[in-house]
């Protein structure tokens, strides 16, 4: 993405919003996420979420972190429950009602259970709108990736593996450290379970589900070799996902996407130096947002 393109983007979505504009404007996200082990991912994720301007985020957690997050989450969000046994989602539920949300993350630390992959199952078969699956949630397909044969066929679904999961999801060996490496076999999967992906590394390739890709153009930083990056990166992205797609695209929203938080990670590291992370990516977001 070059920067003129960066900038109009930035702009169409930032700048030019209506004065008499509502929140339903801009969508409605939930995101899935947390676990015993990894519980505040879900902040994590829920913070670069309301970087993106979205209208309205929902939070979804099982019942044994709860109250960490409700102590930490922002205040303008808010708890969407769903049955669980205190460490995994509950499969047997009606899920359809979450079809009220534009857009969808699952996946950031969840617990690796057979559980949340049937929780996981339902939800591609229910869900009809943008779905994003990242982390444990691409860990869950790669022992059973026919399930993307069954999702919804209204569904836009998008995984955003680093390349470890990636090797796992396509079941690849020999890779290495460059994302070009796996460009071949993520188009051939793209093409074949209809989904789009987007290909994490120090620089990111995004292959969408007709096999198209774009490489992504700008300066690598260290600032996101670091865990919880990738929780931030999809939680941005869920938040644009929910309004962004009818006004830039679909494409252009994920290309976006990775190119703002690296581009924010990039400046933070800059000004705070090593100790910066994806915790200062959203106030960075909101200076480029507005300009500085």
């Amino acid at each position: 993405m070059d920067l003129k393109r960066f900038f109009d983007i930035d702009n169409i979505l930032y700048t030019k919003r209506k004065d008499d504009s509502i929140k339903s404007d801009y969508g409605r996200s939930l995101i899935i996420a947390g676990s015993r082990r990894y519980p505040l991912c879900v902040i994590i994720a829920s913070n670069c979420c309301f970087a993106s301007a979205n209208g309205y985020t929902a939070l979804s957690v099982v019942d044994s972190i709860y109250p960490s997050i409700v102590s930490r989450m922002n205040p303008t969000q808010i708890i969407e429950p769903l049955l669980n046994d205190g460490d995994s989602f509950l499969a047997n539920q009606d899920l359809s009602f979450l079809n009220k949300y534009d857009s969808l993350l699952f996946g950031n630390g969840v617990a690796d259970s057979e559980s949340n992959q049937q929780f996981l199952e339902n939800l591609l078969q229910v869900y009809e709108n943008h779905l994003i699956v990242d982390a444990t949630g691409i860990t869950l397909l790669s022992k059973n990736e026919d399930l993307l044969s069954k999702k919804n066929p209204k569904q836009k679904l998008i995984l955003t593996p680093h390349l470890k999961e990636a090797s796992l999801l396509m079941k690849l060996e020999g890779k290495g450290r460059e994302p070009s490496e796996y460009l071949e076999d993520t188009i051939s999967f793209c093409r074949k379970y209809q989904v789009n992906v987007l290909l994490k590394s120090s620089k990111s390739i995004y292959v969408n589900e007709e096999g198209n890709y774009e490489e992504s153009s700008y300066k690598p930083t260290v600032n996101l070799a670091k865990a919880g990056s990738g929780d931030g990166l999809s939680g941005y992205l869920c938040g644009l996902l929910a309004y962004a797609p009818k006004r830039i695209g679909f494409d252009q929203t994920v290309v976006f996407a990775d190119h703002m938080v690296h581009v924010a990670a990039y400046q933070a590291y800059q000004d705070l130096g090593v100790t910066s992370s994806i915790l200062d990516v959203p106030s960075y977001i909101s200076k480029i947002a507005r300009g500085k």
